[in-house]
């Protein structure tokens, strides 16, 4: 089965492009004819730099809001901490701009055909003018450090092409050494679009300015004809086929460092990591997409017919009716494709929308949004066999530990480390808000749980690999003071339980006297992150064979966090007491995170939670915001219920238009992830949702085929991984388990 996306027309729009990247130079190619878009980014354009956003005087209306919530004096509770306990907005994720390759019109075009296939990761677009055909192959190479254009046609001498660069950053864009460079740098400060100020891009003059500064270099190579570099444009004419190489460094230095001023050094590295012939080019970065992509196989079934179709073409189907299980296994495959171009060791981890960003102020910054999305991200990458690809979180929680630590004095005078519902590459760790609080920020700033979050992803890469050095330097040392802080930050209730006490469900209000509130003393899902964290820790002191000062009180506060609790009407709680919800379908599913991603709650072990869980999801039902979808999937998939997994990606993939803010989910024409806007985490969410579908091992012995849809008769499956590393190959005919293997760690070394 091809493992790709295709089109019969030009995008007209982002949202229709095709993403390539290699975890830093990320490109969107929209496939035009006679003039080429290529979107470009780059994974370190970030406005700012690492800045104290940590409020000085937080810590000491701590206790008062405290006070007031125990009383049940909430409103008073959140008017102070709005004023108070907060910090300010993260930076904001950044575009490069664009290269344009225009060529000379030569009549209306034929057979016009532009595709992507992901096994690979070549975009390549093709099409006939008059008796000559004419195709571009785009794909950024990992080995090579570079973005790779090549135009070329079937008859000498027919290719001539200008390229230039535009960018919205603070640049300069000139001709040196026969290459088209542009030099720049990032503002100051960019702010969300949703805060309402007069001068959201800000950049410092030039001579003072701390930010990233970045030098790029466009060379052509050609084969045949000439080259020409005037007037800050490269011009090719008469060429059998010309090569261009895109090559970006910036001044970045590390997370929550401060850049260095070392671009140009680094330029010039990757320009001569990419100096080589197009043909030495192209089969490195193929062995290297290929040797990630094909450690997993998936055949879900075919529908023949529907797979003639282009990507548009079957999307438009499934919404018809039509079943179409090629599809949902490319939707599969198209997460551990984004993941590998998005997330690679060296680069940044997976933002909100992985590395492809067209906007100076975007969607919710795209910044690292700890309460669901950066987690949702990694969901895929152990259980898909990506595990290098958590790398970048890996490297940048080491930076989001130390900082951390500031804001947990300064916020809560804690001990530990904590970090809340936003961050960015500078590894910010306080509550956002806006500085003279003109923004109500309570139905998402005061959640101290971010750090102890991805804390899971942490456990789950060495619950995978085993590796225990990995545990003993990285891992351990971060759940370490993560768990250090919540020892100190929880307080013993009334009825003897150590609660938070100032807390939220992340985004979601409950109404209590006919108002609507966002604190509580107890939410569900702080006490699923600190148990799990907690029990995660001593299994990671059993695992390396220690006992140090935590063991103790880890081991005395485990009995004493509040137990999940269900209502009259069989659902789970969500906030301590039955509280009326705001929004009854909420996007967010938090109180069910002991279901997903823990295990804390499974139908085996725990029946009644279990059954408390599915009639919450029931109460929420089947619609909601891309990566919202994504979470139910998975939800849905550890209560082994296919037919309602199948649902969701079926409502997954909806088309969508619209690029405005909504919440009513589906996918792009490019089958990216439409929240809308687009967020990536829909896509890897419901990559890791269909493996939960088809093989789970958070339990002693792992479970083939949990959730398979009745509609899935026949399939087979390759490469999936178990914890401990083994490897899986499933066959199933007639929904029945037909064969069931699987290879351990040690046979796969």
């Amino acid at each position: 089965m091809k493992q790709e996306l295709w089109y019969k027309t030009p995008a007209r729009v982002w949202e229709e492009a095709l993403p390539v990247g290699n975890g830093r130079i990320g490109a969107m190619a929209f496939g035009g004819v006679w003039k080429e878009r290529l979107a470009l980014n780059e994974d370190s354009l970030w406005s700012g730099y690492p800045k104290d956003k940590n409020n000085p005087g937080a810590s000491a209306y701590l206790g008062q809001v405290r006070s007031l919530l125990a009383a049940g004096r909430t409103g008073e509770a959140e008017e102070i901490a709005n004023r108070h306990l907060l910090g300010e907005w993260t930076e904001g994720y950044l575009p490069l701009g664009d290269l344009f390759l225009t060529m000379p019109e030569a009549g209306e075009p034929a057979a016009y055909r532009r595709s992507l296939d992901i096994r690979t990761g070549i975009q390549t677009t093709r099409f006939t003018a008059g008796e000559v055909t004419y195709t571009r192959t785009v794909f950024a190479s990992y080995p090579a450090r570079a973005l790779i254009v090549r135009v070329e046609a079937d008859r000498p001498g027919s290719v001539s092409v200008e390229a230039a660069l535009q960018c919205p950053l603070r640049s300069r864009v000139y001709i040196r050494d026969g290459m088209l460079r542009l030099d720049g740098d990032c503002p100051r400060e960019a702010r969300p679009p949703y805060y309402d100020c007069a001068d959201p891009i800000v950049y410092d003059p030039p001579e003072v300015s701390k930010t990233v500064r970045f030098a790029a270099a466009l060379c052509a190579a050609a084969e045949g004809g000439k080259v020409i570099a005037e007037e800050g444009r490269l011009r090719v004419e008469g060429a059998d086929a010309v090569t261009f190489r895109f090559c970006v460094a910036t001044s970045f230095n590390g997370f929550g460092k401060m850049p260095d001023g070392d671009e140009s050094a680094r330029l010039s590295k990757a320009l001569a990591a990419s100096n080589g012939r197009y043909r030495q080019l192209y089969f490195a970065h193929i062995t290297d997409v290929s040797a990630l992509f094909d450690r997993v196989e998936l055949d879900l079934g075919h529908n023949p017919a529907l797979e003639e179709l282009s990507t548009v073409e079957r999307l438009r189907a499934v919404q018809e009716g039509a079943d179409d299980p090629g599809l949902y296994a490319l939707l599969f495959q198209y997460g551990r494709y984004l993941l590998i171009s998005s997330s690679r060791p060296g680069s940044a981890p997976a933002n909100l929308q992985g590395i492809w960003n067209p906007h100076m102020r975007a969607p919710w910054s795209s910044n690292y949004t700890i309460n669901i999305n950066t987690e949702m991200n990694y969901w895929l990458a152990e259980t898909c066999a990506l595990p290098e690809c958590v790398e970048p979180l890996v490297e940048w929680m080491q930076a989001l530990a130390v900082r951390g630590e500031e804001t947990a004095r300064t916020h809560y005078g804690a001990k530990g480390w904590t970090a809340h519902h936003n961050s960015d590459i500078w590894a910010h760790t306080a509550p956002v808000g806006d500085p003279e609080r003109r923004t109500y920020s309570m139905t998402y700033a005061p959640w101290p749980l971010g750090g102890a979050w991805l804390c899971e992803p942490l456990w789950e890469h060495y619950r995978f690999g085993g590796d225990l050095s990995y545990l003993r330097e990285k891992a351990y040392p971060v759940m370490a003071g993560a768990a250090a802080f919540f020892l100190d930050f929880l307080v013993e209730n009334e009825a003897g339980e150590l609660v938070t006490m100032y807390s939220i469900s992340p985004e979601n209000r409950y109404k209590k006297g006919g108002e609507a509130f966002s604190l509580d003393q107890s939410p569900a899902m702080d006490t699923a992150i600190i148990r799990e964290l907690f029990e995660n820790c001593l299994s990671a002191q059993k695992a390396l064979g220690i006992t140090d000062a935590l063991t103790g009180p880890l081991q005395a506060a485990l009995p004493k966090l509040p137990p999940f609790r269900i209502g009259e009407d069989g659902r789970l709680l969500e906030w301590h007491a039955p509280f009326e919800e705001e929004d009854p379908h909420h996007r967010h599913l938090s109180h069910l995170y002991g279901l997903y991603p823990a295990a804390l709650i499974t139908p085996e072990d725990t029946p009644e939670l279990a059954e408390a869980c599915r009639k919450s999801l029931l109460g929420r039902g089947f619609d909601g915001t891309g990566w919202s979808l994504a979470w139910k999937i998975c939800l849905w998939a550890r209560l082994g219920e296919g037919e309602n997994c199948l649902r969701l990606i079926r409502r997954q993939l909806t088309p969508i238009e619209t690029t405005e803010t909504s919440f009513g989910g589906g996918s792009y024409p490019n089958l990216l992830d439409a929240h809308p806007p687009f967020q990536i985490d829909g896509n890897f969410g419901a990559a890791a949702g269909i493996a939960e579908m088809l093989v789970q091992s958070h339990r002693a012995q792992p479970v083939p085929l949990p959730a398979l849809p009745a509609s899935w008769q026949n399939g087979h499956l390759r490469g999936l991984r178990l914890s401990g590393g083994h490897s899986v190959e499933i066959r199933w005919r007639g929904g029945c388990l037909e064969s069931w293997e699987i290879t351990t760690a040690e046979e796969q070394a």
